[in-house]
């Protein structure tokens, strides 16, 4: 399976899996990041097979 969740066109490595969620990171050039949380339930396997969820949260932002 590809480790990422395409959110809103974008897509994001999963960079650790939870019981019930996903954590993902995204890494702006100037250094600074923003964690996001997506839940499984919130994701849905398009014909690609790749991960999709129009649903997140802003967990970090660093």
């Amino acid at each position: 399976m590809d480790r990422t969740v395409i959110v809103q066109g974008k897509q994001f490595p999963i960079q650790y899996e939870h019981e019930g969620s996903y954590e993902l990171m995204e890494f702006a050039p100037d250094g600074e990041e923003v964690r996001y949380i997506v839940s499984k339930a919130d994701c849905r396997m398009g014909r690609d097979g790749r991960l999709y969820a129009d649903q997140f949260e802003v967990d970090a932002e660093y």
